[in-house]
């Protein structure tokens, strides 16, 4: 075979690994139920689903999609030269999970790690948009899943795209160490297959709530946030039949920056949070902040949105009768409520790890009924109106036989949040080849 083929042939192997996950992932009942929040959020998106599929059944149509789908991929992909590691995000969340690590791993191995933060140089863009003959085979590849649905159609071509601009950022900037904090968006699952395709260790870590749904771990290193999706992960490789990681290539990080907090409703509350999930039903939401208006205790009702939540809030201002407020991104990070009410969100391991009494309110997205799981553990305890009538109530159900239940969700309820985060420190050192240069002091990670 000609050198040129060969690396082709390369590059396809890998490319098929990442389509095949992404195909997997996307193929999930809740896809369905995404696709229709869009379009409903913005009407135009139909259009583009209908030419999707369209542009899916040509040769030439999967190259176009491949080649505007480039050009959607964001630029800040390239790290420092003075990092060992190549830390690729894609969202403030992604983000806010590495650096939490970083904090713990420089202060403890005298290192300099960040984010990468460099944009890589558009001339590799028109580069990679330009390789039309490597654009055809990826097209072929994508031909077996021309009938997806068409927003899983857009998530194939965008990973078709990834691959080829995470390639070129790799070559780039070359390191022995990946790092991503997603392991099934398109960007950073062409990453983890090219990386380890080229020999180069690689980590995850965890960065909001998953469920058996999700792709299971395939890299040398997982970083999750407590043991109950360590079981999640293991049914997710149970479902697929592969095997599962050893133990000792798992680590624990949670996302918090204090120690546990029993929740507790106290004698007076006033304060009411709504939390919004990424597809919040306004109908919904409007008829529980009008009814949470005309509880004469209730004095603040707090909209905490979504980080990707862009929907109109201002019904739901109207129905709060002037007791109601939207939070910005500052000032949720730092509320601690009375009661909060949630549905379908990762921020509800967040606000009972510092002590806030949720309700779980199911009809406030569209996502579906408990996806997480959280009602059925008996983890949060269902939304009715009896419980705003008295809401010491909740006092009963957050006993210490929820306190053990919970600890599955959050290590720091059986251990100190440093304890935990010294086990990483040691744990991470493996991974970078590195031995600490100081002890793993108290630093608590932001």
């Amino acid at each position: 075979m000609h050198p040129m083929n060969e690396v082709l042939e390369r590059q396809l192997v890998e490319l098929r690994a990442t389509l095949s996950t992404i195909a997997d992932f996307y193929a999930r009942p809740s896809l369905n139920t995404m696709q229709r929040s869009l379009t409903a959020k913005r009407p135009i998106y139909a259009g583009g689903f209908v030419l999707t599929r369209f542009l899916m059944q040509f040769a030439i149509g999967r190259m176009a999609l491949i080649v505007a789908s480039i050009f959607f991929h964001g630029r800040r992909s390239l790290p420092g030269d003075d990092r060992i590691t190549f830390q690729f995000s894609l969202t403030a969340n992604n983000t806010a999970a590495l650096e939490r690590a970083n904090l713990l791993i420089n202060a403890a191995y005298g290192l300099t790690e960040a984010v990468n933060d460099r944009k890589m140089p558009i001339h590799q863009y028109l580069r990679s948009a330009l390789s039309l003959p490597t654009i055809l085979a990826y097209a072929r590849e994508l031909k077996p899943y021309r009938d997806r649905a068409p927003l899983t159609c857009v998530f194939l071509a965008l990973s078709a795209a990834a691959d080829l601009l995470m390639r070129r950022a790799l070559a780039a900037a070359p390191r022995k160490h990946v790092l991503v904090a997603n392991d099934h968006s398109p960007a950073t699952v062409a990453l983890l297959n090219i990386a380890r395709g080229q020999g180069l260790k690689t980590a995850y870590l965890q960065h909001g709530q998953v469920t058996d749904d999700f792709p299971p771990l395939v890299c040398d290193l997982s970083v999750l946030h407590n043991e109950c999706s360590l079981q999640a992960y293991r049914r997710a490789a149970q479902k697929r039949g592969v095997p599962f990681p050893d133990r000792d290539a798992i680590l624990m990080l949670p996302s918090f920056s204090d120690n546990f907090r029993m929740p507790r409703v106290g004698p007076e509350p006033d304060h009411i949070c709504v939390y919004l999930s990424n597809f919040p039903s306004v109908d919904a939401l409007t008829r529980l902040v009008a009814t949470l208006a005309q509880q004469a205790w209730v004095k603040r009702i707090s909209l905490r949105r979504h980080p990707r939540c862009k929907t109109d809030l201002n019904r739901l201002l109207s129905a709060g009768e002037g007791k109601c407020e939207i939070l910005d991104r500052r000032s949720a990070a730092t509320l601690r409520p009375h009661i909060g009410i949630v549905s379908n969100s990762g921020v509800v391991i967040e606000a009972l790890h510092r002590g806030v009494p949720l309700l779980y309110f199911a009809e406030g997205d569209t996502i579906p009924y408990d996806y997480y799981g959280y009602a059925e553990d008996k983890i949060v305890p269902i939304y009715t109106e009896e419980n705003l009538k008295a809401p010491q109530t909740l006092n009963a159900f957050y006993s210490d036989a929820w306190r053990a239940r919970f600890s599955m969700y959050d290590p720091t309820v059986e251990k100190e949040l440093h304890d935990v985060q010294a086990s990483f420190v040691m744990g991470i050192g493996g991974f970078l080849g590195r031995q600490p240069t100081r002890e793993a002091s108290g630093i608590q990670s932001g």
